[in-house]
């Protein structure tokens, strides 16, 4: 955690400095520009809630970098949705409501858009941001065909936005997301959350109500119930945060919880 918070500080520092984001050849960059924007504003959304859980005064100025490295940030795949949601939750703490629950919306649009019919889905949680800009750009040689009809993170983001009354942009949503196969990669022992791989994880997968009834879709988002994770996971949810921005596989209900929670303690 020590070196963590000393690389989040460094990097804040330099996002401080700094006058434009590009790295290299403008043209080139230009593939990577806006997953790097969100890269950006996660990272320093993480750094930023866990000062406010630590009883430290607001920088003003983080607070105007994740809005503007927002405003140019552009999502990779699934692996991206740790930083939206880190993001949001960030957001929220400004007290901008509407621009919160408004990038986790976005996200579920993009997400349905890219699992519409005729199309290849969106790289899943397990795959890095290099990786599924090749996929989504067609560069190179491509392990995989197709991602489409799942989703590791559509859940997380309709539980945000059920927990938010967002009713209506839901039900708009809902016939895209009652498509898609909502899984979750759930380790049976403890210790594998913490390994890239775990031989004993095993798929869990559900489907959206059809119809969906908006009081036990609340409930549900509501009540996660967290004892089976970790518990180093949940006592520790600063070290959470940190974990899922690079486990973003490890992303799920639950593990979104123990972060979401801790903010209202």
């Amino acid at each position: 955690m020590l070196g963590a918070e000393r690389a989040l500080d460094d990097l804040v520092q330099e996002c401080k400095e700094r006058q434009q984001f590009v790295e290299g050849t403008p043209l080139v960059d230009g593939f990577f520009y806006g997953s790097r924007q969100l890269i950006i504003a996660g990272l320093l959304s993480a750094w930023a809630l866990r000062r406010r859980r630590s009883g430290f005064s607001y920088d003003h100025q983080v607070e105007k970098i994740v809005l503007s490295r927002l405003r140019e940030s552009s999502i990779w795949g699934e692996s991206a949705a740790p930083f939206v949601m880190l993001s949001s939750l960030e957001l929220e703490q400004q007290c901008k409501q509407i621009a919160a629950e408004n990038l986790v919306h976005e996200y579920l649009t993009f997400l349905l858009i890219f699992h519409s019919d005729g199309s290849r889905g969106l790289p899943d949680s397990f795959i890095s941001p290099e990786d599924s800009v090749r996929f989504r750009y067609r560069v190179g040689d491509q392990e995989r065909e197709s991602f489409q009809g799942f989703s590791y993170t559509c859940q997380v983001a309709v539980d945000f936005l059920a927990r938010r009354w967002r009713r209506r942009a839901l039900a708009n949503a809902w016939e895209g997301i009652t498509r898609l196969s909502l899984d979750s990669s759930v380790p049976k022992l403890s210790w594998e959350w913490f390994f890239w791989e775990s031989e004993s994880a095993f798929l869990q997968s559900a489907s959206a109500g059809q119809p969906q009834s908006w009081t036990a879709l609340i409930r549900d988002a509501d009540n996660r119930d967290i004892s089976a994770l970790p518990p180093l996971l949940i006592q520790q949810p600063i070290f959470a945060s940190f974990f899922l921005l690079v486990f973003p596989h490890r992303l799920t209900p639950e593990t979104f919880a123990v972060v979401e929670r801790s903010l209202l303690q």
